[in-house]
């Protein structure tokens, strides 16, 4: 979803920075790209970044788990270990207090939620966030969300909108129209 949103925004003129993880999505060489490997330096790079940009879009799915304490060393595979994890920090709720003038556009992706519960979930994170727009999506709908080329979302700034099974670039074109409307 993030590359479609970053195709059509730089197809209406925009400076496209992406900031990517691993990813299997063809990257167009357009973009000026930011390639990160771990949560800790997608939050880096954003706090950068955040400082310089109008609109920042958040379509990643970062790790909201870390191994707490790593080994640096190979681990013996003659016993059983217990592996804890720590939250890392949410990057979304940071970037209005980097930023206060960025318009901010966040993702919420659950599982097998009602669409009440999609709603209250999104409207939570974008309170949480500041947000001034939220993308929402059940990733459980067949057919749509990770590795697939549609996906069904709900827009949600002072209204909802529900967008329903549609191409990814269908949906990318929405979301920048609303960024557009919204922003200016």
């Amino acid at each position: 979803m993030g590359i479609e949103i970053a195709k059509e925004a730089f197809i209406r003129g925009a400076n496209v920075t992406l900031i990517k993880g691993q990813m299997t999505a063809d990257v167009p060489n357009v973009f000026n790209v930011v390639e990160v490997e771990s949560s800790a330096e997608m939050h880096y790079a954003v706090s950068k970044l955040a400082t310089k940009n109008d609109v920042f879009v958040s379509a990643a799915a970062v790790s909201d788990f870390k191994v707490k304490n790593a080994e640096a060393d190979k681990i013996s595979s003659d016993t059983d270990i217990t592996i804890e994890l720590e939250r890392t920090p949410k990057i979304l709720n940071e970037v209005k207090e980097i930023n206060p003038d960025i318009f901010l556009v966040g993702f919420k992706a659950v599982h097998n939620l009602s669409d009440e519960e999609l709603l209250n979930a999104a409207k939570q994170r974008m309170e949480q966030s500041s947000a001034d727009l939220m993308v929402a999506n059940d990733v459980a709908v067949e057919g749509a969300g990770f590795g697939s080329d549609d996906n069904q979302v709900v827009l949600m700034d002072d209204e909802i909108i529900e967008i329903s099974l549609s191409p990814k670039r269908e949906i990318a074109k929405r979301i920048v129209d609303r960024i557009v409307t919204k922003s200016l």
